[in-house]
């Protein structure tokens, strides 16, 4: 009897180990990609509840399918499509080589496991499994059961033999560890020589949406939502800021769909723009 509850416990255990491993979705996780002679850095912001009742982490952008709210299980790997408003199953982790998943995200129609094998990623030990995503793309992908996603090769169409584009995974920071080289990218001049509020991202959006804004000095800083006939929403911020780059995240949870207003005022300017949020 004891064997077998030390069994089932050891079962449990790996279990919830897998669940999340495959695309490690805690907040602040980080993952640097190498292309050419730029780097893609995607990290993991926040999370949002979606009208089916589960929880997606909100990415900084789309990862390299162009996917934005991911969620795993230890089944598989989801993405969740706003233009169908639905989950999508993608990558299948309990299957065997050769199980094929029928998608219908972006482009992708299908994804097919191609091989599964172990190897030494940053000097530790990962599981790896490989995929084939056809559709109107060619895309080659592993995962890796302590990293996420380490590598993504897109070929032409028809696929040429070679990859076109090929992320390989440089560096990241996993559950506040960092593994291989994390990169920091800067933005074009140290010190921005004007105020500038930018457009928000994604958008439309589901919930939550980032918004990003630049000070030449430091200022004190309000940002206010607004509806389309004026009346106040929220406060999303109002302290002082130093000079530099700045982002802000609105949760629009509690809040109908529509279009609304967002405002900047600093000591001398008032900047406004649009965001639309949908449900």
């Amino acid at each position: 009897m004891k064997k077998i509850f030390c069994i089932v416990l050891w079962l449990f255990i790996t279990v919830g180990l897998y669940c999340q491993s495959y695309y490690p979705t805690k907040k602040s996780n980080e993952w640097d990609y190498s292309l050419s002679n730029s780097i893609k850095k995607v990290t993991v912001l926040a999370d949002t509840l979606f009208p089916n009742g589960k929880y997606y982490a909100v990415l900084s952008e789309p990862d390299i399918l162009y996917a934005q709210y991911v969620r795993t299980d230890s089944q598989f790997v989801y993405y969740y499509d706003l233009n169908q408003n639905k989950e999508i199953p993608f990558f299948k982790l309990t299957g065997k080589v050769g199980d094929v998943t029928e998608v219908r995200f972006r482009n992708y129609g299908n994804v097919t496991i191609t091989k599964m094998d172990s190897t030494l990623v940053f000097n530790e030990k990962v599981h790896l499994i490989s995929y084939f995503i056809g559709g109107m793309a060619t895309i080659k992908v592993t995962l890796s059961d302590k990293y996420g996603m380490i590598s993504t090769e897109i070929y032409a169409d028809p696929p040429a033999p070679w990859p076109e584009i090929t992320y390989n995974l440089i560096g990241c920071k996993i559950n506040g560890q960092t593994y291989g080289k994390l990169v920091s990218v800067k933005r074009p001049g140290a010190v921005p020589t004007e105020t500038k509020l930018f457009q928000n991202y994604p958008n439309p959006f589901n919930h939550i949406t980032k918004i990003t804004f630049q000070m030449p000095n430091e200022s004190k800083v309000v940002f206010k939502i607004y509806d389309l006939i004026g009346n106040e929403i929220a406060t999303l911020f109002n302290e002082v800021v130093s000079a530099g780059f700045h982002e802000i995240l609105f949760d629009g949870s509690k809040i109908a769909s529509g279009v609304y207003f967002y405002s900047l005022v600093t000591n001398n300017n008032i900047i406004t723009k649009k965001l639309a949020l949908i449900k």
